[in-house]
């Protein structure tokens, strides 16, 4: 044969094998694609979200942590920020002086490099820098007409700053005298220095225009300051205002026990700064605060935060290198700064079993649409597989449909998500999962189904043969399903195992974002095993009935636990319960964290009187209030060596306030109280303190006292002390007092109050006081707001609903899969006499097992993701509580889920109903088969 003709034969049989693989593939794809197109249109709807919520749902979550991080930075601080402060003033050319500052007209130049020199997470996110030069506060001894009048005078207990104005003709406005200038030599002379004041300031330091000022500076000299003009600020709003505000509002105090008192800031210039802080010998402190732009923070660089503060307070002259002088370095930071990485994590932790769980339900949502296509192909593909088509083929078909859908569902999915976010988040994971599914559940489907169809293998003929047969296809199965329950159990284990929160806050965590959906799938397979014995006493009742109906029921029931409904039915109750069940345990963990950080409603440390006390007491809304002395490292000699301890006196109002509270005083209170003083002090210890004391008591040092003690009790878990640092030592108020007398002239004290009316009674009794009081109302409505958890319980709810809604879809899915076989079922009833309006049963006999085996695997699916992995979801950090929260089951979760899938069911029973309505079921007799 030439090699013409070779080569000839080689093409055909090239285009001859081409043929046989496609078999005119296109036109059979695109009828195929037509006459299922709603199926199709349903796989390209479910694709395009998952996609979208693929992408969307990471973007959300960096969203989420980036807000939260902002929010951290201003928790409690209205203006975040450095401040770097150096001395300025008290030089002279050519003359040593001592504490000697820079020359104030270089002090801006000085300092303009302090930003560009902090560590890099400051760096680029910072504010315009303000400078501010002023003396620390001096006493202003007296006011008089003259320098004479006021020199050496003492009598008056005032104080004042004196600010520089870099350019009082820019900055200030005179409204009366002039602006100050210097005489020349004012270091040197006796001339006063000439300053300047605000309306308000003069008012409050009884001084006016002409007036001369005798202030001295502690430690160093003083000098006589000359008032030459009355002015108010150019621009009130300028940021330099901001930096004296007792400029602009000055603290006046009139209080007749004593004398009358006031601070005010008043201004010098460039001049003044020179020579005051030469006649003081001190110089001014020179301030340079660099705000930060809150706005340019995201999550990343406020977890870098802290390890970059500590090293600036370690190190603070790495801003002025080359300087002789470091500066002091004040951080201005909010504490929720240092908390948030932890918090960030365990937001992080719980918002990703969110979208791992979501995405797993849209891949088994999908690969149920794609079982559905491929049985109402079942017949094509049959025939086609008996007419001799390949495996390679009957896939090839179904994966180029799949791939297009893939392909347009993934865009359509992105560019939504893209056109929402702003940006692409590379979700390559999650998104990637969704596209292989859509891409490959048709195809492996097709191909299963092609093998089973015709297989090519037969069956021995041989009895025990085809049970050796039965037996290996049976191991298999066990092998996959042990499998599958050991990964899961390895999943929770390794998450135990690790203790912690994830490492950081980049991604999602493997391990936890697989946990969710490992554990569902263990349900299924357990369910699956266990399943046909729960339906036992089912079939025994179907069997009671007469005719056909509930054998076929019960027959239709067992038949309904396929394994990809069972799954996504499954996965999507256990997110949504889980969801549910950690923003409840949470949101209790935080009521609980706020007894316990403020040990009652209300708490006062300050100066106050018994009666004062009592009056709270008395108060509408009060149920009950007690006196608690803190007292901060005690000593304790134990033998040979020495302890510290935090003692805490209580008094006999202390067991009803813990009784109004949920908190565990974790001892007998009653044992405390004891009135013979020639006995030891009873105490409650801490159990650090265990088998240390010698012969069961010791001695605690307050006071100028011993006073001996002895072990009553040891603290194991006291939740009503936590407002308190450990380690504890709790004793009674009284016997300590009749022990040690100068314990009662302690004048701060604790005064601890429970009731809904406890902060009204509190501002009512201590109106006007200077007293700290903290309100567990305010903790816990701060500790709710935070932006952390704002966005885990929209992500909760969230999830909550895209997973109902991907339920419907895979329970239509099953009605719709399961119709066919219903429909040969009525036809054959029919002929046996049977009514049509039975069709609803055969529905919901198969759908029923079906969603109540789901709703059980998944509830108790979620119940392990919240018990077995709980430390890794981090709740005790969110809830603010001292340990991990206790498990809150919230019955309303099981009752929304148990109605929500009721409520599915009965529409996916009239769907099914409404389907059949007009089948002629009369024509089985004569096509054997429902058209």
């Amino acid at each position: 044969m030439s090699a013409h003709n070779g080569r000839s034969a080689s093409r055909r049989g090239v285009g001859a094998r081409w043929r046989s693989l496609t078999a005119d593939s296109r036109r059979l794809l695109a009828r195929r694609s037509w006459r299922d197109r709603g199926i199709v249109l349903v796989a390209l709807a479910v694709t395009a979200v998952g996609s979208l919520l693929a992408v969307a749902g990471p973007r959300e979550t960096d969203a989420t942590l980036d807000r939260a991080a902002r929010g951290a930075l201003t928790e409690g601080v209205t203006s975040p920020g450095i401040s770097a402060t150096i001395p300025v003033g008290n030089f002279a050319t050519g003359i040593q002086t001592t504490n000697a500052g820079i020359d104030p007209k270089l002090f801006p130049e000085f300092v303009k490099d302090f930003p560009g020199r902090l560590p890099s997470p400051l760096q680029g996110r910072l504010l315009d820098s303000q400078l501010f030069v002023a003396t620390p506060t001096m006493s202003l001894g007296a006011v008089g007409s003259s320098v004479e009048a006021v020199s050496g005078v003492t009598g008056q207990d005032f104080e004042l700053s004196v600010a520089l104005l870099t350019d009082p003709k820019a900055m200030a406005r005179p409204v009366e005298g002039r602006l100050p200038s210097q005489p020349a030599g004012l270091g040197f002379s006796r001339d006063p220095a000439e300053i300047v004041l605000t309306r308000a300031a003069a008012t409050a330091l009884r001084a006016g225009v002409g007036s001369f000022l005798n202030t001295t500076l502690a430690n160093s000299g003083s000098i006589v300051l000359t008032v030459v003009g009355i002015v108010e600020p150019s621009d009130p709003t300028a940021p330099f205002w901001s930096n004296v505000p007792e400029a602009i509002t000055p603290v006046v105090v009139k209080d007749p026990s004593r004398k009358d008192f006031a601070r005010a800031t008043v201004f010098t210039d460039l001049d003044g700064v020179t020579g005051i802080s030469l006649r003081i010998r001190a110089p001014f402190v020179g301030t340079v605060r660099m705000p930060l732009d809150v706005a340019k923070f995201d999550a990343a660089t406020v977890q870098q935060l802290p390890d970059a503060l500590a090293r600036l307070r370690d190190q603070p002259g790495l801003l002025n290198p080359d300087a002789q002088s470091t500066p002091k370095v004040t951080i201005r930071m909010s504490d929720a700064v240092a908390a948030f990485s932890g918090r960030a994590r365990a937001a992080l932790a719980q918002m990703s079993v969110v979208i791992a769980g979501v995405i797993g339900v849209i891949a088994a949502v999908i690969a149920l649409i794609a079982r559905l296509l491929v049985q109402r192909r079942s017949a094509a593909l049959a025939l086609e597989r008996a007419r001799g088509a390949s495996i390679m083929a009957i896939a090839g078909r179904l994966l180029v449909e799949s791939v297009i859908v893939a392909v347009l569902g993934c865009a359509i999915g992105v560019a939504v998500a893209v056109r929402l976010s702003g940006r692409w988040t590379g979700a390559i994971v999650p998104l990637g999962a969704v596209a292989v599914v859509a891409a490959c559940a048709s195809p492996v489907m097709g191909v299963a189904f092609a093998r089973r169809a015709w297989s090519g293998r037969r069956e021995p003929a041989n009895k025990q043969q085809r049970a050796v047969l039965r037996k290996r296809r049976g191991l298999r199965r066990v092998v996959l399903e042990a499998g599958a329950i050991v990964l899961a159990v390895a999943a929770v284990v390794s998450l135990r195992g690790r203790g912690v929160l994830q490492e950081e806050t980049a991604g999602a965590d493997p391990f936890l974002s697989a946990a969710p959906i490992l554990l569902a799938l263990a349900a299924v397979v357990i369910l699956i095993r266990v399943f046909p014995w729960l339906l036992r006493p089912f079939a025994a009742l179907g069997r009671r009935q007469r005719g056909a109906l509930g054998v076929l029921a019960t027959a239709d029931g067992a038949s309904a636990l396929a394994v990809l409904p069972l799954l996504a039915l499954t996965l999507g109750t256990a997110i949504g319960v889980a969801g549910t069940l950690i923003s409840s345990t949470v949101h209790s963990g935080q009521v609980q964290a706020s007894w316990e950080r403020i040990g009652a409603d209300t708490r006062v440390d300050g100066i106050f009187s018994d009666d004062e006390a009592a009056a709270v007491r008395s108060q509408p809304g009060v149920d009950a209030a007690a006196v608690v002395l803190y007292r901060e490292n005690v000593d304790l000699p134990l033998g040979s060596t020495w302890a510290k301890a935090n003692l805490i006196a209580i008094d006999k109002n202390y067991a009803a306030l813990v009784a109004h509270t949920p908190l565990n005083p974790d001892g007998n209170l009653a044992a405390l109280v004891e009135t013979d003083r020639t006995k030891p002090l009873p105490a409650l210890l801490d159990p650090s303190y265990a088998g240390k004391t010698v012969l069961g008591q010791s001695s605690l040092s307050i006071g100028l006292s011993y006073v001996p003690f002895a072990n009553a009790g040891l603290l194991s878990d006291p939740t009503a002390y936590r407002w308190a640092s450990a380690p504890y030592m709790v004793v009674d108020f009284a016997s300590l007092a009749a022990r040690s007398p100068e314990v009662s002239t302690y004048p701060i004290r604790t005064l601890m109050v429970v009731g809904p009316g406890a902060d009204r009674a509190v501002d009512t009794v201590f109106k006007g006081k200077t007293m700290t009081i903290t309100s567990r109302a305010q903790w816990l409505q701060a500790t709710e707001a935070n932006p952390l958890m704002g966005g885990i319980d929209r992500f909760f709810l969230l999830g909550t609903l895209i997973v109902a809604l991907l339920g419907a879809v895979a329970l239509g899915a099953s009605v719709l899969a399961g119709a066919r076989e219903r429909g040969r079922t009525l036809a054959t009833l029919r002929t046996l006499g049977l009514s049509t309006r039975y069709g609803w049963w055969l529905a919901l006999a198969q759908l029923l097992p079906l969603v109540v085996a789901a709703l059980v695997a998944g509830c108790g699916a979620a119940l392990l993701i919240l018990t077995q992995a709980g430390p890794a979801l981090g709740l005790d950090v969110l809830a603010g509580s001292f340990g991990a929260p206790a498990i809150t089951v919230n019955a309303n979760a099981f009752w929304y889920v148990g109605a929500g899938a009721v409520l599915l069911v009965l529409v996916a029973v009239l769907v099914e109903v409404v389907a059949h309505r007009r089948d002629n079921l009369s024509n089985v007799l004569r096509l054997g088969e429902t058209s």
